[in-house]
């Protein structure tokens, strides 16, 4: 069967109507999360003096901070170093948890150990990698037994990554919220980067939207919090009643967004969640955000490998696992949650019909019919679609643009419509290699293993120089 190119103009102007009415429904999705946020007033807080001195009256909880480590070795010494000489809190003990054949890490993390007091390492049964969830079951289950050996007792858990700055105030301010809420979600930010790192930069653009704008509304509509992964604090209450349901596990460890999936279920089990973000002004007049901040991936190449590990987690095995229980704002979420691998799809085809339709009627082939794609397009509604569809975009380049200025100034802000095209194909890539994985596993009966992203900590973190977070606004 021949196909000419007649039927390819065919097929792409039948198609350009149908993938505009997708785009505007997506648009309309997006938009509606815009007037949430404008109507109902939804944007960072601003942290008082007098609320921060408040704050730190508070009685200190003990807080275990949880950090599940495989072959971090060069890395994990200098955060909690660095951690430990930032953090204003004195009542947290940091908890490593390592595998027995991560030699290098293990290592180090027992040099820590013997080094400093509040530092306790905890060797996995398994060995490695299994998943970060195991991990973390594991680390939470020995702790409650070393509880009982020394004669104390845990009042929270902070999970935390060993590439991750841990903002100085975040446990006073945890400390406080939880007396609330039983889990408890800070915003998470890339460490600033120069503005021709267009792949880490996708990284400040996606974070700076969805953890200034996005997830309060979310927190302020009543639905559940998704976890971040990092920054996360849950109280024991919701940790004993996860073991207690869960056949013992805090986490689900057939998944790769365990974290994600323990946000959610916190409104299951009847208890309350809160997204605190929060910031001060220094001196200057510059805003500081009270936020956990890391580097994201840098390369290509390893972007495309983090976000597949997201999107397999979240989209395919939080369908999976979750189905589309709970009430309709809920499900709404969900939606939103796992629509990714869609929306990325649906971007990619009609950017690329549309480029084609508009190439053809522009620079014709004498060879074929002209009057075919013509003809096809002859649509009332394509133009008025169109014009909708560039407003929700444009409207969309500047939230993002006001977003990430709010955090991070306008330098690195009008950089994020130039790096928006690659996003959309470093999130297409990631969906195409999240939907092989998924299938694949299904087939074999296989459970996705840790595949983690190489981590780097800012020069002089946890050395003789000080850090400076210092980023222009």
């Amino acid at each position: 069967m021949t196909i000419s190119l007649n039927d390819v103009d065919l097929l792409a102007a039948n198609a350009t109507l149908p993938f505009l009415y997708l785009f505007l429904f997506f648009g309309i999705d997006d938009f509606f999360i815009d007037v949430c946020a404008w109507t109902l007033r939804v944007k960072p807080k601003e942290l008082k003096s007098v609320h921060l001195d408040q704050i730190r009256q508070i009685p200190e909880k003990r807080i275990a901070v949880l950090i599940a480590a495989w072959k971090e070795e060069g890395v994990l010494k200098h955060m909690i170093r660095g951690n430990l000489a930032a953090i204003e809190y004195e009542n947290y003990s940091f908890i490593i948890g390592v595998y027995p054949n991560d030699l290098e890490t293990l290592a180090e993390a027992n040099e820590l150990a013997a080094e400093i007091p509040n530092v306790v390492v905890v060797v996995n049964s398994q060995e490695g990698p299994t998943c970060k969830g195991q991990m973390l079951n594991v680390m939470v289950r020995e702790i409650l037994k070393l509880e009982k050996v020394k004669n104390l007792t845990y009042d929270a858990f902070i999970i935390h990554d060993s590439e991750d700055l841990v903002h100085r105030l975040e446990f006073q301010i945890v400390n406080g919220e939880l007396n609330y809420h039983d889990f408890v979600q800070i915003p998470v930010f890339s460490l600033p980067v120069s503005s021709f790192s267009l792949v880490a930069g996708i990284y400040i653009d996606e974070f700076a939207e969805s953890h200034t704008k996005s997830v309060l509304v979310r927190n302020k509509l009543g639905a559940p919090i998704p976890a971040a992964g990092v920054g996360t604090a849950v109280s024991r209450k919701l940790v004993l009643e996860c073991l207690n349901k869960q056949s013992g596990d805090l986490l689900n460890v057939r998944s790769l967004t365990e974290d994600y999936e323990l946000g959610l279920s916190t409104q299951t089990f009847g208890l309350k969640s809160k997204f605190s973000c929060y910031f001060f002004l220094k001196p200057d007049l510059k805003r500081e955000y009270i936020a956990t901040r890391e580097y994201f991936p840098k390369s290509f190449k390893a972007s495309v490998r983090q976000k597949s590990r997201w999107t397999l987690g979240i989209a395919f095995q939080g369908f999976e696992n979750l189905g589309w229980k709970g009430s309709f704002l809920h499900r709404y979420f969900l939606f939103r949650d796992r629509k990714g691998p869609f929306c990325n799809a649906l971007i990619i085809a009609t950017l690329s019909v549309l480029l084609y339709t508009t190439a053809r009627l522009f620079f014709p082939d004498a060879s074929v019919d002209p009057e075919i794609l013509a003809n096809a397009l002859d649509n009332t509604q394509i133009e008025p679609l169109i014009e909708i569809n560039l407003f929700f975009m444009v409207n969309r380049f500047l939230n993002r643009v006001w977003s990430v200025k709010i955090v991070y100034g306008w330098k690195l802000a009008l950089f994020s419509p130039i790096r928006w095209p690659l996003a959309n194909v470093i999130n297409f890539l990631a969906s195409i290699k999240a939907t092989q994985q998924y299938i694949q596993n299904k087939i074999l009966g296989t459970q996705p293993k840790w595949i983690k992203t190489s981590h780097e900590l800012p020069e002089g973190f946890g050395g003789a120089p000080e850090l400076s977070l210092e980023i222009e606004n």
